[in-house]
């Protein structure tokens, strides 16, 4: 990742350059963060900017085969952010009309949801997508401008209630944190047995790292799981399920299995690029 730069011309701004991966994600929303912060921009303008930036960030590393993208952000007035993001495609991004209960696949409609306009400039090397938003009451649900050339009508694919349980979906979000996923792993499988005070703590967290890692499974519409990851997905749902043993040997048990499963998820994952392990 490089070290965020301001313009040097044109609109107030900064860039940065991410690795086009899906880990670059938090640190892409934790740039739009601190810059909006930078021009004392309000708790829903941060909100719309760091969502705004997953989606387009996304969008690169499931339809394109960038190496690195450039994150631009600029003002071009006061209480107006425009949000880009780079990829090496000159093709049109196209939008789709999004279901709200769907764990992926919002994309651009969620991007057109919540901006005032949207659109891409190409160039040589490729594009940038955009967005921009304004400070304004009414901006959540807008009547979004197309792509240029501008669409002929665009009605909002999300009403009030479905953006807003998008937007607490993207607030409730959490970065898989794989030093900690391996320390309980060790825990579990390690050669001591887990202590009673601690063991049903340790299988909660391991329910909770692999719904994150399944969710990261079935997460793309243009990664399809391989046949293995499909398994221990239906595998981890089922052990998630069941209920934890008041006895403490059986508890030790299901951690264990709990642990194996995770385990056997996240090597699976690291051997698709879908996440990266420990430096």
């Amino acid at each position: 990742m490089t070290v965020a730069q301001p313009n040097a011309t044109g609109a107030p701004g900064y860039t940065s350059e991410l690795p086009c991966v899906r880990e670059s994600v938090r640190h892409a929303r934790a740039f739009v963060s601190n810059v909006l912060a930078a021009w004392d921009m309000d708790d829903d303008m941060a909100d719309c900017g760091k969502t705004i930036v997953t989606e387009l960030l996304a969008n690169a590393v499931e339809h394109t085969e960038t190496p690195v993208s450039k994150i631009i952000i600029e003002r071009p007035s006061n209480g107006v952010v425009r949000i880009g993001v780079s990829d090496s495609s000159r093709g049109a991004p196209h939008l789709e009309p999004a279901d709200p209960n769907a764990e992926s696949g919002r994309g651009l409609s969620l991007v057109a949801a919540l901006s005032s306009q949207w659109g891409y400039d190409t160039h040589p090397w490729g594009k940038v997508t955009w967005a921009v938003i304004e400070a304004s009451a009414d901006r959540a649900v807008s009547t979004a401008l197309g792509p240029k050339p501008l669409a002929e009508e665009w009605t909002p694919p999300l009403d009030t209630n479905g953006l807003r349980l998008v937007l607490e979906r993207f607030r409730a979000w959490r970065p898989l944190d794989i030093e900690e996923v391996f320390d309980d792993l060790d825990a579990a499988i390690g050669n001591h047995l887990p202590p009673a005070s601690t063991t049903v703590a340790l299988i909660d967290r391991l329910r909770g790292h692999l719904k994150q890692l399944s969710d990261i499974t079935v997460a793309g519409d243009g990664f399809p799981p391989t046949a293995e990851m499909t398994r221990l997905v239906q595998q981890a749902r089922l052990l998630r399920e069941e209920c934890t043993p008041a006895a403490h040997r059986q508890a030790v048990g299901l951690a264990r299995r709990l642990a194996f499963v995770t385990a056997d998820l996240i090597e699976e994952l690291l051997e698709a690029r879908w996440i990266k392990g420990t430096e």
